[in-house]
């Protein structure tokens, strides 16, 4: 009566709540496959705008002209968003850099400065895949438009930071470039001496890398700057290695069309060593040229020091009044540049103001990507407990068990003392053991066997096994150190291995412990006979010797002594 009595209430405490339970666990799958296919459309998503992103760059390398910068904004928009999770800081950088690129080719030079600097502030330079190729270019994107907004002081700024990032990207060409933009900035702002050193930089450089027409173009600066001193000697000779290198002159030893400003340099050098006639065949030569207003200008301003200085009062006020009317063509030719530089400033608050949208915008998602995250933590929660219920009732049920097999093995014993008149209740008992015992057993099996899967799918799949795979598998002979690493794989995924060998017998020896470990790892006896460099015969007959260390009792034959070893080891875990 007490057996029956307890059946019901447990049956029926295990059984309430299963339909609110469903409804629970139906509601979570749900919002996970709802969730699933938002991330699914998110990775796809990314995936195509980081397709675009490329795209546009390969555009950009192709030297196209940007007219619109909306491409570049909503690259920008996506890989800035809080809710791009797939997005690098290189990805960042160049989104930033081509929307500066389409602000510079649209002439709205602010803008394009502000996307410059938020490039490199996306820029992770203490990572090792930090884009140093792309760092260096936007740096050198500023340092032109700096230098064409007049700020050459923020432009030579700008190119020593692109030459340090060009020597990280180990871009030697893109570094001599800004050695050159350098020298050409301190050109402006008339430091000679600078001038000389980033002029003779580039010269050495490009002609170590075989550029020798590059590295004597490089030269117009020293030149310049040799005239600027009065050491017209040295700049002559500049000329002359100018002229036989830089690929500038045709064989009748005119310069080709577009270089003529060269011959206001070497009439300027001529004139400095008094040698009047050579200088006043250079200036005149310029002065023909063509309809060039700089040359024009040149060659005039040439003309007036040349007769002013062999005092030729008219000839110098002629070409005096030349050079004031041509230096006031170049500046209304001028004008219309400045007229579009301030108009680039006014142009700036467009892109302010779209800026504070972005903002906005990104809050939002921001507050979209939290509300995501809060919904992705409580389905992990309710799938912990989904888990932990399953896990308890499962107790539940072995408990359960447990008190049924006593209190049958218990009403038993006292019942058997009655055998004749309590027979029929003796056999239901045996049969409630027998029942309870093998829901016992299979619990126990499938928790062993659940329990060993899990150790050989971590120990089989781990990096030093497929390391090793290939030599345990009989290609190839195992290392010391290989043999080391084998210890640590058991050592680490079936922590009680060696304990529990030792507390069998304290007689193991080290190539017992190799055995066993190559047992355990599921060898072929013909690949433990290589890695142990014995006879299959001997493997055979170590096994058997082992089996007697260990379990300490003999049985009917040799084969099942070994059968026996081998499935005691791999049962392990």
């Amino acid at each position: 009566m007490i057996i029956f009595a307890l059946e019901k209430p447990i049956k029926g405490q295990i059984m309430s709540g299963d339909k609110k339970r469903i409804k629970v666990y139906l509601l979570a799958a749900a919002v996970l496959v709802v969730a699933a296919v938002g991330m699914a459309l998110a990775v796809r998503h990314h995936h195509n705008m980081r397709t675009a992103l490329f795209a546009l760059q390969e555009a950009n390398q192709a030297d196209t002209v940007f007219k619109s910068d909306s491409a570049a904004l909503s690259l920008v928009r996506h890989f800035d968003s809080p809710a791009c999770l797939l997005g690098t800081s290189n990805d960042r950088m160049l989104a930033h850099y081509l929307l500066g690129r389409a602000h510079a080719d649209m002439g709205e030079a602010p803008a394009a400065i502000q996307d410059y600097y938020d490039a490199i502030e996306c820029a992770d330079t203490t990572a090792k895949d930090c884009d140093f190729y792309l760092l260096c270019r936007v740096y050198g994107q500023m340092s032109e438009i700096f230098y064409d907004q007049g700020l050459y002081k923020d432009a030579i700024h700008s190119d020593s930071i692109a030459i340090i990032h060009a020597i990280e990207a180990k871009d030697t060409f893109a570094a001599i470039i800004s050695y050159e933009n350098i020298g050409k900035s301190y050109q402006m702002i008339g430091k000679v001496d600078s001038v000389l050193k980033y002029c003779f930089k580039t010269n050495h450089l490009l002609c170590n890398l075989g550029y020798k027409e590059d590295a004597a173009i490089a030269l117009l600066g020293v030149i310049q700057s040799y005239i600027d001193l009065g050491y017209y000697d040295k700049a002559l000779h500049y000329c002359r290695i100018y002229e036989q290198q830089s690929g500038r002159f045709l064989t009748n030893g005119d310069t080709k069309a577009g270089f003529e400003i060269y011959y206001y340099l070497k009439g300027l050098s001529l004139l400095g060593i008094e040698r009047y006639d050579s200088a006043e065949y250079y200036f005149r030569k310029e002065l023909c040229s063509g309809l060039d207003i700089d040359n024009q200008h040149g060659a005039a301003y040439g003309l007036f020091q040349l007769y002013n200085k062999i005092g030729n009062k008219d000839s110098a006020i002629k070409y005096s009044m030349q050079s004031y009317s041509l230096n006031d063509s170049i500046y209304l030719s001028q004008r219309p540049q400045e007229i579009k530089r301030l108009q680039s400033s006014y142009n700036y608050q467009r892109h302010k103001n779209e800026a504070e949208r972005m903002k906005d915008r990104n809050q939002r998602l921001g507050l979209i990507l939290v509300v995501v995250l809060f919904i992705c933590v409580l389905l992990l929660l309710l799938a912990y407990q989904y888990h932990s219920r399953k896990k308890r009732e499962q107790q539940a049920i072995i408990e359960l068990a447990n008190i049924r097999l006593a209190q049958a093995q218990s009403d038993l014993f006292h019942l058997t003392a009655e055998r004749g008149a309590m027979s029929q209740l003796i056999s239901s008992k045996e049969q409630i053991i027998k029942e309870q015992q093998a829901i016992l057993d299979r619990y126990r099996v499938e928790e062993k066997k659940r329990s060993l899967d899990a150790v050989d799918s971590a120990m089989f799949g781990s990096s030093i096994y497929q390391k090793l795979k290939q030599k345990l598998e009989g290609y190839g002979e195992l290392t010391s150190d290989e043999w080391e690493q084998l210890h640590i794989l058991i050592q680490t995924h079936i922590p009680k291995f060696f304990s529990t060998v030792r507390e069998k017998s304290n007689e193991i020896v080290f190539k017992d412990y190799q055995l066993l470990i190559l047992l355990r790892l599921k060898c072929r006896p013909s690949v433990i006979a290589m890695q142990m460099e014995i006879t299959p015969q001997n493997v055979y007959n170590l096994r058997c010797r082992l089996h007697d260390k260990i379990f300490g009792f003999a049985v009917s034959s040799s084969s099942n002594k070994a059968e026996a070893l081998d499935n005691w080891v791999k049962s392990l875990y």
